[in-house]
């Protein structure tokens, strides 16, 4: 059995395991795994990025990669709105936000095996907690990180038969403070009270 270790760092001596470094120059990484991800780009931004951000706008949330190297490393001044299409990554940061304690304990009652792994994938939550505790599992168990539903809806992507990590999602709720966040697609959004 492979246990998922999702679990809350609050000291250093808390995060002796291997991988975990809780240093403040450490920059919390995205929490979520997503094809077309921009983690690649970050080592560049920089030399793009004014010193401050009046208001920040990502129209394709995705794992945030770009959001929360910005958020973490750049003074955001004024408004931040977050938005994607899918509707449960949107539900996800949510409760990220604004529930990451009852996350965590969700997360930290799943296993890493392939049974179980089926059992979720196939699970209807009651909750919407529930749906963004099992968002994030079947995130990081799954076939690289793949989000694919068919065209009933129904999420259909096979077990990754990843090994343990150590997934920090702690810090989140207080990197996510102040977001908006939105299950629009892009160009639906009205920015008009923003600007």
């Amino acid at each position: 059995m492979l246990p998922i270790c999702f679990w809350r760092c609050s000291t250093k001596k808390d995060c002796s395991e291997e991988g975990v470094d809780n240093s403040p120059e450490t920059t919390v990484k995205p929490f979520l795994r997503w094809a077309g991800g921009k983690s690649w780009l970050l080592k560049n931004i920089d030399q793009f990025l004014p010193s401050e951000i009046q208001s920040y706008y990502e129209p394709f949330l995705g794992g945030g990669a770009i959001y929360f190297y910005i958020k973490q490393n750049h003074k955001i001044q004024g408004n931040i709105i977050l938005s994607d299409k899918n509707r449960g990554l949107i539900n996800c940061y949510i409760h990220v936000r604004d529930n990451i304690e009852t996350v965590i304990e969700f997360l930290q009652r799943y296993k890493n095996e392939e049974d179980f792994y089926y059992q979720m994938r196939d699970l209807v939550p009651k909750s919407s907690i529930e749906k963004a505790a099992r968002f994030i599992y079947l995130n990081r168990t799954s076939f690289n990180g793949i989000y694919r539903v068919n065209l009933k809806g129904v999420y259909n992507v096979p077990y990754g038969f990843k090994s343990c990590k150590v997934l920090s999602i702690s810090e989140m709720g207080h990197i996510l403070n102040r977001t908006l966040l939105h299950n629009q697609a892009a160009l639906t959004i009205s920015l008009r009270p923003w600007l």
